[in-house]
């Protein structure tokens, strides 16, 4: 027989009784984390020697580059100061040859002027001697116009560089991380093995574009040579131009005017037109022309010819007598005064 619970204790009962527990959701399955295998002995021993090869083939380069820029420093510096000099030593020491010949031969004019024909033709000479020299320095005349590659002298412009060359920036390599190191374990070695030969790398190819701005420079260098030498030569070249057609023209009015009695002072008057000319080139290239030096025989800036034998002992290692000026461009000898010298020999 099925016995029946008081209502209210089956009320109770039940409030009692623990709510039915709801099956909680299996958690998914998390995958294990993967760990790098360690690298093996050889793969380590490969990777440091790659970073040692990278080292000491950047020390290598560091110190031929180091021996490289020591070096250019001096040439640069050297050619800063010997540009100028450079460009106008040729043209100056080929005036200078002129104006010394010149001046022997205006020293001796009625030597040379025997006749007004002699004249004439020596006064050519001079047309022609100016003429070669500018044809040496590749001025030529044309249709009786100077010209350079077949432009005139008078209307050529300056070249320019306009630009040097464009500098490619690197990168810096990132500092390694010092966590890198981590544990000591192989793996953390070779990071940290593998992050110097990083920064390695990016030193390398900085020195590999400090190659290719060097070759830039280098370039830079000879443009500037090709470039602003007519900047600086071309006044020159016109100036020297401007003294052959004065001279040419004196010549050519001698036709009119020349006689047998002043053909001395008008092959003088043309020495003295050509003169002038060169005077006025070699000063504004920079060249000092010493006319009035002291009468004591300098080793730096004479050059002796012969020794002129004296009983005056006051006399010796004076100059006796000067066949040439002296030349200095920026205080130091171009061409030397040639002399010659007094020697003191005692009477017998």
């Amino acid at each position: 027989m099925e016995q029946k619970l008081d209502p209210e204790l089956q009320e109770e009962a039940t409030e009692a009784a623990p709510p039915a527990e709801t099956a909680a959701p299996e958690a998914a399955e998390t995958p294990a984390e993967e760990v790098p295998a360690e690298p093996t002995y050889p793969e380590f021993i490969a990777a440091l020697g790659k970073y040692y090869d990278d080292l000491s083939r950047l020390i290598r380069i560091t110190k031929a580059k180091d021996e490289t820029i020591a070096k250019l420093s001096k040439e640069v510096q050297a050619y800063r100061e010997g540009f100028a000099m450079k460009l106008v030593k040729p043209l100056a020491t080929e005036l200078i040859s002129l104006r010394e010949d010149y001046r022997k031969t205006l020293r001796e004019v009625d030597t040379y002027a025997k006749s007004a024909a002699d004249v004439k033709k020596y006064c050519g000479y001079l047309v022609s001697d100016l003429e070669d020299q500018l044809a040496n320095c590749g001025v030529t005349l044309k249709d009786d116009v100077f010209c350079i590659g077949g432009v005139s002298i008078w209307e050529k412009e300056c070249r320019k560089q306009t630009s040097l060359f464009d500098l490619a920036e690197v990168a810096p390599a990132a500092e390694p991380d010092g966590t890198a190191w981590g544990t000591p374990t192989l793996s953390a070695v070779m990071a940290r093995v593998e992050a110097g030969n990083a920064q390695l790398v990016a030193l390398l190819t900085a020195n590999e574009q400090a190659d290719k701005n060097l070759l830039g420079y280098v370039n830079y260098a000879a443009a500037l040579d090709d470039n602003y030498s007519d900047a600086f030569l071309l006044p020159l070249y016109r100036a020297l131009a401007t003294v052959q057609i004065a001279v040419r023209e004196y010549s050519d009015a001698l036709d009119g005017m020349l006689t047998e009695e002043n053909r001395a002072e008008k092959y003088a008057g043309a020495l003295q037109i050509a003169l002038d000319g060169i005077d006025g080139i070699l000063t504004q290239a920079g060249v000092t022309i010493v006319t009035d030096p002291s009468d004591n025989y300098d080793l730096a800036t004479n050059r002796l010819v012969k020794a002129v034998p004296t009983d005056d002992p006051e006399k010796d290692k004076k100059v006796a007598f000067r066949y040439t000026d002296c030349y200095l461009y920026d205080g130091k000898v171009l061409y030397p005064c040639k002399v010659d010298v007094y020697r003191y020999t005692p009477k017998n």
